[in-house]
């Protein structure tokens, strides 16, 4: 909270008009359980639910009927015209009285692992999913203890204020020239987050005044700016060195880290833990299409974008159309001559009417003002995506019945469909070729950000003949046709299977990651960590993506997991801990039979959610809660300690 929102609540000049106003933009329902919360009455409690359909009825959000609605308005501005009452509570919530208050929210039961991300996500405690000495912190034990972390994006700034927290010794590895990963890296023309911030926030950084309810990427990177000079990490990170090999040192118990600085010189780390934190998107992926190094115009890769690039009145050519071709074409068409969209597989795109939408100065107030509902707004979108994990079985029951995947899912498609329809129906052309063959939810849905709109201006074709090659001036498709181009853009995504690129990691006997994912691709125990390499955890590893919530709250779960083995590994001074091999195959067997009941495998083959053995190698098959209750804290017992 900014002083001057400390101000405007302490002091109590706003006025009854600014109250009602903050109300009417606030989600009732979320209001309604922090008025719930606050104040205990319980005329708030039985008011009639309507289910809102999402997504044509594919999945369905608890909403309160008008009346009910005018109530929680009514009660919420007579609570806040109170300014004692105003601004964050302390809140100790026994297990019932947690699922009580989802159970108003939502009308649905919760079982002991959706309860347990339930206190978690609601995150009243300070500093929630924190890892804590058990005593003293054991400073002689960590004078010669360092974690090395490579990365600092969202993970790795994460990671690094928990071991600053705990006054653990660490180094920061950053390969770029500035902090935020993905979020520096990503500078083309309205890049933004295709989740709600409430969701895309770290829970022990409260009420963070978002500029949008999607920020935009430079809003990314301010917020994790923010979050290191306030936790005091900068002076942990170096820049400009990108590791290039790592090897397990058996006799000291250590990690030797390469690097090399902008200069080309050699740097040489050294530290008992190793953490990777480059997640997947870190690895830009270039088309293998023949003659690009003759075009006469200008290439670039999105994730190489250059900001001063000036394309108006130029004819611009965009290869690509996921989530980052669709962000960007509709921002080129406004000023080049002539856009042309190239693509090899049309995408599921769904509308989101909060995308772009502006969080007022009347919304911030009452998100600072209303005890508890910055929280339960955040559960809210958190709670609403698990929906999709029902949309992702295959139901051969249903199939059997003359159904595609099952019901929900077909229920989707016919949704996606008639946005199609809505948007470009009446251009047979595009509408053909906006409709995919596979499944929703088989590859990442993708929101719409003027990308049909922007399908209509004259100024843009959307060409889906295959590519036979580059030009000197432009792009020669099958059939001979050359489409003239002055800049050609590759919005084709990274290399999401290269798991911790372009560095060679060494575990014992000089076992490389390579070597030990020859088979069919990257794997893990639990997405973290894998034999043969000791003391060395992944954030965002091999099939870590869980099937609901938010990045950032996955980044929260999975650095509490390695620190409490981290910690045990120094309170008990064990030289190094690694998972054994009998739970890592076992594990993964049970991830292999988990995922065939789903359908990544059998529909989104051609995008990253398969690897190039044609194997799920990015998502966590189990339902996301079961997940989480097997990463809330390490079992000792699946490691080896070794003394």
């Amino acid at each position: 909270m900014t002083a001057a929102q400390d101000t405007a609540i302490d002091a109590g000049d706003v006025s009854l008009e600014f109250i009602r106003a903050a109300v009417q933009q606030a989600d009732p329902n979320a209001l309604r359980v922090a008025l719930l919360q606050a104040t205990s009455d319980q005329s708030l409690v039985d008011l009639d639910i309507t289910l809102a359909p999402v997504r044509g009825g594919a999945f369905f959000l608890q909403a309160l009927a008008p009346e009910g609605e005018q109530l929680v308005q009514r009660k919420a501005v007579e609570f806040l015209s109170d300014p004692a009452r105003r601004g964050p509570a302390p809140a100790e919530l026994a297990d019932e009285e947690i699922r009580d208050l989802v159970r108003v929210l939502s009308g649905e039961e919760i079982d002991e692992t959706m309860l347990a991300m339930a206190r978690e996500e609601l995150a009243f405690e300070d500093f929630p999913r924190e890892t804590t000495w058990t005593g003293e912190r054991p400073a002689e034990a960590l004078q010669d203890f360092r974690v090395i972390v490579v990365g600092a994006g969202v993970s790795g700034i994460a990671m690094g204020i928990k071991l600053q927290r705990l006054g653990i010794p660490f180094t920061i590895i950053e390969r770029l020239d500035d902090i935020t990963g993905t979020w520096h890296r990503n500078r083309y023309p309205d890049v933004r987050v295709d989740t709600n911030c409430f969701l895309y926030q770290f829970k022990f950084e409260k009420r963070y005044p978002w500029p949008e309810f999607f920020p935009r990427g430079r809003d990314v990177k301010r917020y994790l700016e923010h979050l290191v000079d306030k936790y005091g990490i900068a002076e942990h990170v170096v820049l400009g060195q990108e590791v290039v090999d790592a090897a397990w040192n058996e006799q000291d118990a250590a990690w030797e880290v390469e690097a090399v600085d902008a200069h080309g010189a050699t740097v040489r780390h050294r530290g008992q833990v190793l953490v990777s934190a480059s997640g997947v998107f870190s690895t830009p992926r270039w088309p293998d299409i023949p003659g690009m190094e003759t075009f006469a115009g200008r290439v670039l890769h999105t994730a190489d974008w250059d900001t001063q690039l000036e394309w108006t009145g130029l004819r611009v050519g965009v290869i690509g159309n996921g989530s980052t071709g669709t962000q960007l074409m509709p921002r080129l068409a406004q000023s080049a001559a002539h856009v042309t969209a190239f693509q090899r597989t049309p995408q599921w795109i769904i509308n989101s009417p909060l995308l772009g939408a502006k969080i007022t100065p009347e919304l911030q107030w009452l998100i600072d003002a209303m005890p508890y509902y910055w929280n339960w707004a955040g559960f809210v979108q958190f709670f609403g995506t698990a929906q999709t994990q029902m949309a992702q079985i295959i139901d051969k029951d249903w199939q059997a019945a003359g159904g595609l995947i099952n019901e929900r899912n077909d229920r989707l498609r016919e949704a996606l469909v008639d946005y199609v329809e809505s948007k470009v129906g009446h251009v047979p052309h595009l509408r053909d070729h906006s409709i995919p063959d596979y499944a929703p939810l088989a590859r990442r849905l993708v929101i719409d950000n003027g990308w049909f709109d922007a399908l209509l201006r004259s100024n843009v074709s959307l060409e889906v003949s295959s590519i036979e090659e580059i030009v000197p001036e432009g792009v020669r498709l099958v059939g001979g046709e050359v489409v003239p181009l002055d800049v050609l853009i590759l919005a084709t995504g990274f290399h999401v299977s290269r798991y911790f690129h372009p560095a060679t990691y060494r575990g014992r006997d000089g076992l490389t990651l390579d070597e030990a994912w020859s088979g069919d691709g990257a794997r893990a125990y639990l997405g973290l960590t894998m034999p043969g390499f000791p003391n060395f955890y992944s954030l965002y590893g091999p099939n870590a993506t869980p099937r609901f919530g938010g990045f950032p709250q996955w980044v929260d779960v999975w650095s509490r997991y390695i620190l409490d083995l981290v910690v045990e590994q120094v309170e008990t001074g064990a030289r190094s801990v690694e998972v054994r091999r009998d739970v890592f195959d076992d594990y993964n067997a049970r991830m292999d039979r988990a995922t065939a009941a789903l359908l990544w495998e059998s529909e989104g083959q051609g995008s990253y959610f398969v690897n190039e053995h044609g194997r799920s190698g990015l998502q966590m098959p189990w339902e996301a809660n079961l997940y989480h209750s097997w990463v809330r804290a390490p079992d000792r017992a699946d490691f080896s300690w070794s003394d």
